[in-house]
C-alpha cells in the first residue's frame, strides 16, 4: 500500500483502544517510520518514561515535533482510548479516554518514507520489526488518506477535533459510519468508474 504522498504533508488523526499488558519501555504502538530520523511518525510508549505516550514525527535527518505525555499516562491491564490528532504548524494533541494529556506544535515538513505501517511494534532502521509491545489493540483508525489496509480504516479528511474523537470513543467505529462498507461498495465503485 502506498499512501506516502497523501501522508507526507497531511494533517492526520490516529485513534485506537489499547489494553497494555505491561508498562512498555520504548515499544511501538502504531508507527509509520522508525527511530532513525528518516521521516514518518511513531506512536510509542515508555521511551520517555514508564506509561508515557509519544507521537514522534521526523523529517529526513531531523526532528519534526514530538507530542509527549507525562509518565504513567497509560495504565496497565485496562482498556484505554488513545487518540493523537495532528494539525501541521498548529497545536496537536494526544487524548486518553477523552482527556487532553499533551499538546505541541508539529511542523509541516515532508514525512514521506518507505517504512510499513505497523501495529504493536516498531521498525528498526533496516525496516525489520522490533520493539514489540505486549498490548491488545482494537478499533484502530488513521484519518488522513483514502485507502483500506487490513482492518485499518484510512479516510479522507483532516485532523479530527475533540468532538469527533469523543464520538468515536463513545459509540465506536462501526457506529459512526452512516452506511456499512459492504452495502456501500456498489455506490463507491460507481463513483470511481465515473472519474
Amino acid at each position: 500500500m502506498r499512501f506516502n504522498r497523501v501522508f507526507a504533508f497531511a494533517n492526520f488523526t490516529l485513534v485506537a483502544w489499547l489494553y497494555p499488558h505491561a508498562p512498555g519501555g520504548g515499544n511501538g504502538i502504531i508507527p509509520k517510520g522508525a527511530w532513525c530520523w528518516n521521516g514518518g511518525s511513531i506512536l510509542d510508549i515508555g521511551d520517555t518514561g514508564s506509561g508515557a505516550i509519544r507521537l514522534e514525527t521526523s523529517a529526513v535527518d531531523g526532528d519534526n515535533g514530538s507530542i509527549i505525555t507525562p509518565g504513567d499516562t497509560m495504565e496497565v491491564k485496562q482498556w484505554q482510548f488513545v487518540a493523537a490528532s495532528v494539525t501541521r504548524n498548529k497545536d496537536s494533541f494526544i487524548y486518553v479516554d477523552g482527556k487532553e494529556v499533551a499538546a505541541k506544535v508539529v511542523k509541516d515538513n515532508d514525512l514521506s518514507q518507505e517504512y510499513p505501517l505497523l501495529m504493536g511494534c516498531l521498525s528498526n532502521c533496516q525496516k525489520a520489526p522490533g520493539g514489540f509491545f505486549n498490548v491488545s489493540i482494537s478499533q484502530v483508525a488513521l484519518f488522513s488518506g483514502v485507502a483500506l489496509f487490513s482492518g485499518v480504516a484510512l479516510f479522507s479528511g483532516v485532523a479530527l477535533g475533540k468532538k469527533d474523537i469523543d464520538n468515536i470513543m463513545e459509540v465506536g467505529m462501526e457506529n459512526i459510519m452512516a452506511v456499512s462498507p459492504a452495502s456501500k461498495l456498489s455506490l463507491t465503485w460507481g463513483a470511481l468508474k465515473t472519474k
